[in-house]
């Protein structure tokens, strides 16, 4: 399995984020871009206990993913918006 920080999803479409509140989890579905293009990518935060999805756009309107990583427990996107989704979190899957 591919760790959350090594995926390839520069460009890559925000098409939903949802959090199931009894289970702790937030899920991730975005549309791939390059060589995967097309293509649907679901992620899977497990063991959440904070979620932050500010919608503001200080850079415009875009759902693009810019850049994407992980600070301890802190899973991050940054979208080209210029808002960053920040999730505490035990880990991400691809499901």
């Amino acid at each position: 399995m591919t760790p959350f920080a090594d995926l390839d999803l520069h460009d890559a479409t925000l098409i939903s984020v949802s959090m199931a509140w009894a289970t702790r989890s937030v899920d991730i579905e975005v549309r791939r871009f390059g060589a995967e293009c097309g293509s649907i990518l679901m992620l899977r935060a497990v063991g959440c206990s904070r979620v932050v999805i500010p919608h503001e756009a200080p850079w415009g309107m875009s759902e693009s993913i810019n850049s994407h990583g992980l600070d301890g427990r802190r899973f991050w996107i940054k979208m080209q918006s210029g808002d960053t989704i920040e999730i505490w979190a035990d880990r991400i899957e691809v499901v």
